[in-house]
């Protein structure tokens, strides 16, 4: 089932016509609906949703996104639903974005923009846009720090892919306190590349952060993903996300997936 959404034109000929109080209200309504099309679980009610909020306000970001990850539509469209979402978002602001910078996910009128933001600059990842992706997650951690989105994952895998090193440590020491599995292997990873005298304490902490990363990594294949959508921390399916995004680059290391199989093995005597 497929959707004509709004344009960009036709979010400006909105916005022109309507008062804001009208543009608020409506917006607010738009929201309600997306609620109830993200707690329902038929394909069709969710795209009739979808069309309900759009036809209610052409500024609910949201409903573009949504339907950027629903559709069968191929790529480009994808991103030109995105972008329109990114327009949409920041046009339903009461300020420009730069204005929020910092502001956090406790804003709830910015979470359509960063939503909208992150989508795009995922698709951009997959068309090969490899530096405008990049700078959308860059970008979206400066109005965001503390990164309720978790898109600090994505690019620390995304330089680990492009082998950035110097802006992925940059990005790692600007979460001192972060410990998961994806920073903490990542780090021992980089530590071991370097040689340095913390690669074996840098490794052990990764290992007690999960401890099935080693044995997926030996494996050197990426492995069968749950289809739950969820993620456990420092269960399989954490670590099988992991070696899923940075198998390539411990694969690009001589020596490292050995080495932490070692450790792996010490850490159980």
């Amino acid at each position: 089932m497929d959707i004509k959404l709004p344009t960009r034109k036709r979010v400006d000929s909105y916005i022109n016509k309507a008062s804001n109080d009208i543009i608020q209200s409506e917006l607010h309504e738009a929201h309600e609906i997306m609620y109830d099309a993200w707690e329902c679980d038929n394909y069709f009610s969710i795209i009739q949703k979808i069309k309900k909020a759009l036809r209610k306000s052409p500024l609910c970001a949201d409903a573009y996104t949504y339907y950027s990850e629903l559709t069968v539509d191929g790529i480009a469209k994808r991103k030109s639903y995105l972008e329109t979402a990114v327009y949409a978002a920041e046009k339903a602001l009461d300020a420009p974005i730069d204005e929020f910078k910092g502001s956090r996910w406790g804003l709830i009128e910015t979470r359509p923009y960063m939503r909208a933001r992150a989508g795009l600059a995922s698709c951009l990842w997959e068309l090969g846009r490899y530096d405008e992706s990049l700078s959308h997650y860059q970008q979206l951690l400066e109005l965001n720090p503390n990164d309720n989105q978790g898109l600090r994952y994505l690019l620390s895998t995304h330089y680990l892919e492009l082998e950035k090193v110097s802006e992925l440590e940059e990005l790692l020491s600007q979460y001192p306190d972060e410990y998961s599995t994806f920073f903490s292997y990542t780090t021992a990873l980089i530590a071991y590349r370097k040689s340095l005298s913390s690669a074996d304490e840098k490794g052990n902490e990764a290992i007690s952060c999960n401890r099935y990363v080693p044995g997926y990594l030996s494996e050197k294949i990426k492995q069968p993903e749950n289809s739950n959508g969820y993620i456990t921390v420092g269960a399989p399916d954490e670590a099988i996300e992991y070696v899923n995004s940075n198998l390539l680059a411990w694969m690009r290391t001589p020596g490292a997936i050995d080495w932490m199989a070692t450790l792996k093995k010490k850490s159980e005597i």
